[in-house]
């Protein structure tokens, strides 16, 4: 956890959820016995395709196979099922779900493929500030995408040379960068700027916060 977060010396042990989203899947998660699984709608898919075990299937069962609906009915697995005309994306209630289970760190694998909206929308829900008190990951096969928040940093175990972008959501100040070439020293970065992109790991870890505004970092390394 960074060290600018404050802790609270109640809360238990920090475990991991791992979201499995529908559409393509590049990356292939290693959960532990005890991280929390939960499957978006046909992410469910890619779990029995990895022999992975899920705890959580939701969605609006649209794009699962009848296969994988009909295994997560048979199975001990917890099915939240909305209606089709909802407010939130199967990601968005994967997501909650996870987070529900009192995990801080949530790894969401999946979710590429389709529209270039679809996209950027997995990309923009990594910001949302319902997951302030997370620590939210997406692995893609370009790389690895997470938001810098104010009070929070973002580490990176890289090694020399991994390309490392940062892309501020609306204005970003503040912004300081440790273990990278180019390095920012409380800058703004404001919104629509390419400056912050692209930029490489000089010495790791590589390290970005801010003090005001969200920044997307990409970290294009070999994932763990």
């Amino acid at each position: 956890m960074p060290a600018e977060e404050a802790v609270d010396a109640t809360t238990p042990p920090v475990d991991r959820a791992i979201v499995l989203a529908g559409g393509v899947l590049s990356t292939t998660p290693d959960p532990e016995p005890s991280t929390t699984v939960v499957a978006a709608d046909s992410g469910y898919d890619h779990a029995l395709d990895l022999a992975i075990r899920v705890d959580t299937l939701v969605g609006d069962m649209d794009s699962i196979s009848r296969e994988g609906l009909d295994h997560a009915r048979s199975r001990d697995v917890d099915i939240l099922e909305y209606p089709a005309s909802k407010d939130h994306t199967d990601l968005e209630l994967a997501i909650l779900a996870a987070a529900a289970s009192g995990v801080r760190e949530i790894d969401i694998h999946g979710g590429e493929g389709g529209s270039l909206g679809h996209l950027l929308g997995v990309a923009l829900e990594l910001t949302d500030e319902r997951w302030n008190d997370l620590t939210l990951r997406w692995h893609t096969t370009g790389g690895i995408a997470q938001a810098a928040r104010p009070g929070s940093a973002v580490s990176i175990e890289g090694t020399p040379d991994d390309v490392v972008s940062l892309i501020p959501v609306g204005d970003a100040e503040g912004v300081a960068t440790s273990g990278l070439a180019w390095a920012r020293d409380d800058e703004r970065l404001a919104a629509g700027t390419t400056r912050g992109l692209p930029n490489e790991i000089l010495a790791p870890p590589a390290v970005v916060r801010g003090s005001k505004g969200i920044v997307i970092v990409v970290w294009e390394g070999d994932q763990p």
